[in-house]
């Protein structure tokens, strides 16, 4: 049996969240349903969002460095 790290467990927890964001502002704006990473998503989508759903996206990209 595999080990779950802290670590591996924050990944996991922060992929979940940039998915349920993604999902959120798919559903609020009515965008594509494409598989993109969320860095991706926010560059492909950027003119669509608020400033504040930007902040979101660019906080949640910072913590995964």
């Amino acid at each position: 049996m595999v080990g779950c790290t802290t670590k591996n467990v924050l990944d996991m927890d922060l992929h979940q969240q940039a998915i349920e964001l993604m999902e959120k502002l798919d559903e609020k704006y009515q965008l594509k349903d494409e598989k993109l990473s969320l860095d991706e998503y926010l560059y492909e989508n950027v003119y669509k969002l608020s400033d504040e759903e930007i902040d979101k996206c660019i906080n949640l990209i910072d913590r995964f460095e």
